[in-house]
């Protein structure tokens, strides 16, 4: 069986291939999408996270992804910080990581 730091490396090496990166980026914004309707109590939640889940993903960073995220959030006149966007993107990030470690072991 292949030790943790051996999937980790292989995992990092698969991000480099495009359409791998693009399945991950929606795996990950999927994630980010069910966290932001559950805390801004969105009832028809499947349009919601489709919006998310498909920000961004031609591209390495996460500018789409936040302004959306920034809009939602106002509008609903929910206090966060795009600081504390960011930090919620990595974390789930790190869930997205893990979930994909874990269905490939």
């Amino acid at each position: 069986m292949k030790s943790l730091e051996d999937r980790l490396k292989e995992f990092e090496i698969k991000l480099l291939d495009n359409d791998f990166a693009l399945f991950f980026k929606e795996i990950r914004n999927k994630l980010i999408g069910v966290w932001a309707s559950e805390e801004l109590n969105i009832e028809d939640k499947n349009p919601f996270i489709k919006k998310i889940r498909k920000a961004d993903l031609k591209k390495n960073e996460d500018i789409e992804l936040l302004e959306i995220l920034e809009k939602e959030f106002k509008e609903k006149n929910y206090q966060i910080t795009k600081e504390e966007l960011k930090i919620k993107i990595v974390e789930l990030e790190q869930k997205a990581k893990e979930e994909l470690l874990e269905e490939n072991s």
